[in-house]
């Protein structure tokens, strides 16, 4: 299923690699097993204590990124560098 920002949701066929591997040039990331996300709509991103990463979007909605896909994340890092995209979790989320 392709969720989009306004709402409306597509029907998609096939393999989540071979999803993965179309949308790629369009700013599409796979950050879990189950979801590709357009890089253009993330808010930030946290590292959380288990290894994962905590993923925001603009919408607010909250993403867990596993530790198999955080290295898909580096493509994100680049673009971000000079913004606050990748921050440290604020020592008060950690209590």
């Amino acid at each position: 299923m392709l969720h989009m920002v306004n709402g409306g949701a597509h029907m998609l066929r096939g393999l989540m690699t071979e999803v993965e591997e179309k949308l790629k040039p369009f700013g599409f990331i796979r950050i879990h097993r189950s979801v590709i996300i357009n890089s253009k709509i993330i808010k930030d991103i946290q590292p959380q204590a288990s290894g994962d990463y905590l993923l925001r979007t603009l919408n607010g909605k909250e993403f867990s990124v596993t530790r198999k896909y955080k290295s898909n994340l580096a493509h994100i890092a680049a673009l971000a560098v000079g913004t606050d995209i990748l921050r440290e979790k604020d020592v008060e989320d950690e209590h």
